[in-house]
Order: C-alpha cells, then structure tokens, then sequence
C-alpha cells in the first residue's frame, strides 16, 4: 500500500521522500524525466523546503542549520570530498531582514581555509576530471 504520493521530484519532493524513507512509509514520485527546479537551483539548504515539516525558512534557523551541516560536511571532507550546495531564492533569502543570515553563514564557510567556492558548472568539471584520473 502506498501511503504517499509525491507530485515533483524538486528538492522539495527529494526532501520529503528521504524523510518518508527514513520513516519507513511507502512513497511514489511522478516527475517528469526531463524538468526539475533542482537542476537549476541545486538545493540542498534551501530556505523554502517543507515549511510545514522544518523550520529551515527561519532566519536563524537557517544559519544554525547551515553551520551544523558545514561542520559535519568538513569533518567528513578529511577523508573524501564533499560538497555543500546552498539554495536561495531572493524574495525569501534575499529580503533585507533576512540576507545578514544568508551573509553570516557564508562569512562562517570562508573562514575555513580549505573550503572552496564553485559555481555548479566548476563543481562538474572537477568531477569530470577527477573520474578522469581514476580511470588512467
């Protein structure tokens, strides 16, 4: 029996049915193949991501979270990488009593020195090329 019916598979919808998965609920996604928010946006953090389950949509909860998964991404970047993709959307992240979040945790990602920005493109050719290597 299906207990969920996900319409979208954006990050949203990718977000949703993980917590379903870990819950153990059977779940089903119609999508289409070839469209999704998430190839534009890429979000992982994202400000808008079930409001009715997390409060990530709260300013200062989107800096804890943000730091909190930081953290762990970077503790676990010793021995593979990782990477963390923040999506924001400017009538929500951007608005001026919420942007010195957005600035405060990224101020807090620069201040480790190993920590690298890229844009997604950057992110897939290093990928591209680390594969590379892997297969000479």
């Amino acid at each position: 029996m299906i207990d969920t019916l996900i319409v979208g598979f954006g990050i949203a919808g990718l977000n949703y049915a993980e917590k379903l998965r870990q819950n153990k609920k059977e779940f089903r996604v119609i999508a289409p193949v070839n469209q999704s928010a998430s190839k534009l946006s890429a979000g992982i953090i994202n400000p808008t991501v079930l409001k009715r389950f997390n409060s990530v949509w709260k300013s200062d909860e989107f800096l804890n979270r943000g730091k909190g998964q930081f953290d762990r991404l970077y503790e676990e970047a010793e021995h593979n990488a990782r990477i963390m993709v923040i999506s924001v959307h400017p009538y929500i992240t951007g608005v001026p009593h919420r942007i010195k979040y957005l600035e405060a945790l990224l101020d807090y990602v620069m201040e480790h020195d190993e920590a690298v920005f890229m844009t997604a493109s950057e992110i897939g050719d290093w990928y591209t090329g680390e594969m590379a290597k892997l297969k000479d």
